[in-house]
């Protein structure tokens, strides 16, 4: 119901021009996304679809409402964009039924799920309204959304103990832990930055608008961005290169280094070492902040309070 409001307003702000049948198909497709997507950080949700006898069929099939009404309502539907959803989605369901889970088998998933984040797999399914309106965003929530139901209940067949931490809302000491890491953080990306790139505070801050602004942001990272990054990487990854090296520091320099180089090609600049660099510091933080926690959600908060800080408040001198 949120997503649906909440979609309307934002619809009727835009100055695209669309038919009311198109703006139907975008709220409906956006608001069976948002619900799987948010059901996902519900433990007892990922319980009952533990116990379905044939829940990656399930979860491959569940992907294609969302598609269906969008597509057909949007004029876009194609068998093409289709039968590739339904086969990739079968290969991301399927992935863990088949195959043991272990690093190789962690990392080729992580290899199967990044095309569909990274190149134009999205749009091509999910094709947006206009540049202005990017209502491709609703494939971006499915792809993702499907990741997590697929790590966190066929790989984990059994029970909850393989969640990382999962969930949506961190607890006390997840807030506690993660701002802590935060505030080592901070000083030592601020040098590197001074280092390789000068950076200051943003013109215009205001104190009645970038607050509020800050907070949207916060949540809107750790919800989506710190969220699925924090479990590939914090919650899958670590774990296991922890084990493979022989030692939870040497898993966490490792996989810190994976984090960075994943941000090679970031903001369309190629190679972005600036960005590898400092990407490699934040995992470090969020990396120990999940070590000492014991949960994916104390390095979500480090994550999602640094990028914060770098988006809201700093630009380039």
């Amino acid at each position: 119901m949120a997503v649906l409001i909440g979609g309307a307003v934002y619809l009727q702000h835009q100055h695209t021009p669309f038919s009311a049948q198109v703006g139907a198909a975008i709220l409906v497709a956006a608001a069976i996304e948002a619900s799987l997507y948010v059901a996902s950080g519900f433990p007892a949700a990922r319980d009952r679809v533990r116990r379905l006898p044939r829940k990656s069929l399930w979860l491959s099939a569940s992907t294609l409402p969302a598609y269906l009404i969008y597509s057909l309502g949007m004029g876009t539907f194609t068998w093409k964009a289709l039968l590739v959803l339904a086969a990739l989605a079968a290969i991301v369901s399927f992935w863990y039924r088949l195959l043991p889970a272990n690093l190789l088998t962690d990392a080729g998933f992580l290899a199967v799920i990044a095309p569909g984040l990274l190149t134009g797999l999205i749009p091509f399914l999910y094709p947006p309204l206009s540049k202005q309106l990017r209502t491709d965003y609703v494939g971006h929530i499915m792809w993702l959304r499907l990741s997590y139901w697929a790590v966190l209940t066929v790989r984990d067949r059994a029970d909850s103990k393989g969640d990382f931490g999962f969930g949506f809302l961190p607890r006390r000491a997840d807030w506690k832990i993660g701002a802590a890491y935060f505030a080592a953080c901070v000083p030592v990306a601020a040098a590197v930055l001074r280092a390789v790139q000068p950076m200051r505070l943003k013109d215009h801050l205001t104190w009645s608008v970038t607050p509020l602004v800050a907070i949207g942001t916060f949540f809107g990272l750790l919800w989506v961005v710190a969220l699925s990054e924090e479990l590939f990487f914090r919650g899958l990854l670590q774990p296991q290169i922890s084990k493979l090296l022989g030692g939870a520091v040497q898993g966490l320099v490792a996989t810190s280094v994976l984090f960075g180089l994943v941000h090679l090609g970031f903001g369309g600049r190629f190679p972005n070492w600036r960005m590898v660099l400092l990407a490699g510091i934040l995992g470090l933080f969020c990396g120990r902040a999940a070590q000492v926690a014991g949960s994916i959600r104390a390095g979500m908060v480090t994550h999602a309070l640094v990028v914060t800080l770098y988006r809201v408040f700093l630009v380039n001198r």
